[in-house]
This record gives structure tokens, C-alpha cells and sequence, in this order.
């Protein structure tokens, strides 16, 4: 990496992701409810910590001939970064933070890998379009997203007869179990 900033940009970013990663784990595992943390509590470093891994990607992929370093850490940092953009992205309207408990340890990991361990696979700047465009959907193709159906119908014996009009329901769960 270039830049002076660089290894106190990494570890900045690894403990922002291991502070997220408490204080969701302390948030899904706490008792009363008088003692749960706020939802942004745990969101609010992962954005701050996905700005700073966002940065290394851009020092340690970019290179000034146009090619792209996609060597092995840089590829590690990659995919965990992206994994982190979309559940930080699903948990802004669902409540899914407590899925990232594990991704963002791998992710400050990947961070420690991609700032100290060198990797220099080079992606040649006049490589062809068909070479781009399989690289982009392998990288891609670690994490998959599906939307389910809004179309289902609640099952829970209520006044109202349709899935809009059921306050137990939600939009991310098809029915609910009460």
C-alpha cells in the first residue's frame, strides 16, 4: 500500500468490525430489554468500518496503469467487503444485523490479511471484455440474494383476511407463527 495512513486505516476498520461484532452479539444476547442496545449501536461501526476497508481496496487494487490486483488478500478483502455492504443493506430495512456476528470477524481478518501479506496477481489493463465480465460474476457469485414473495397469504386466524392487513406479519416473513 502507498499511503502513510494505511495500517492505522486497517486498524481502525478491524475495530470497528470487532466493536460491531459485540456490541450485535451483546444486543441478540441480552435479557431485559432495559439493557439492549440500540439497533444503530451495532450498524453504525460497520459503516464506518466498510468506509475504511472501501479505501484499502481502492490502495491496494488500483493500480496506476489501469490494471486491477485481484490477487488472493485483495480478492479475501473484496468478497468480505461485499458481503458486508448487502447485510448492512438488508438490515436498514429488516432486522438481520445478527447475521453478520461471524462475516465481520472474517472481514477485520481479511483486513489484517490484505494490509500485511502482499499479493500480486495483476489483471492486465487490455484484457478482453469477456475476461472482465467473468471475473466480476465470480466475484459476484459468492453471495447470492433472493427476494421472497410478498404475494403469500397469513395463516394466523384474525379479523382481517388478507397478509396487508395483519399486524403480525411483516414483509420480510411470509406469515408469522402465532
Amino acid at each position: 500500500m502507498s499511503d502513510m495512513n494505511s495500517p492505522f486505516i486497517a486498524a481502525f476498520t478491524v475495530f470497528c468490525y470487532l466493536s460491531a461484532s459485540g456490541l450485535i452479539a451483546a444486543r441478540l444476547f441480552s435479557r431485559a430489554a432495559s439493557e439492549q442496545i440500540p439497533r444503530l449501536a451495532g450498524l453504525g461501526p460497520v459503516l464506518v468500518g466498510l468506509w475504511g476497508q472501501a479505501w484499502l481496496l481502492y490502495q491496494g487494487m488500483h493500480l496506476g496503469d489501469g490494471g486491477i490486483n485481484l490477487g488472493f488478500s485483495n480478492a479475501f478483502s473484496l468478497v468480505s467487503w461485499a458481503v458486508l455492504v448487502l447485510i448492512l443493506f438488508s438490515a436498514l430495512s429488516k432486522p438481520v444485523e445478527s447475521l453478520a456476528i461471524l462475516p465481520l470477524p472474517l472481514a477485520a481478518l481479511a483486513v489484517v490479511i490484505e494490509a500485511t501479506v502482499p499479493s500480486s496477481h495483476l489483471f492486465p489493463p487490455d484484457a478482453s471484455w469477456a475476461l472482465r465480465m467473468h471475473a466480476l460474476f465470480s466475484l459476484l457469485g459468492y453471495r447470492r440474494w433472493c427476494w421472497r414473495s410478498r404475494t403469500t397469504t397469513c395463516t394466523v386466524t384474525t379479523p382481517a383476511a388478507s397478509f396487508a392487513a395483519c399486524r403480525h406479519c411483516r414483509p420480510w416473513r411470509p406469515c408469522c407463527s402465532r
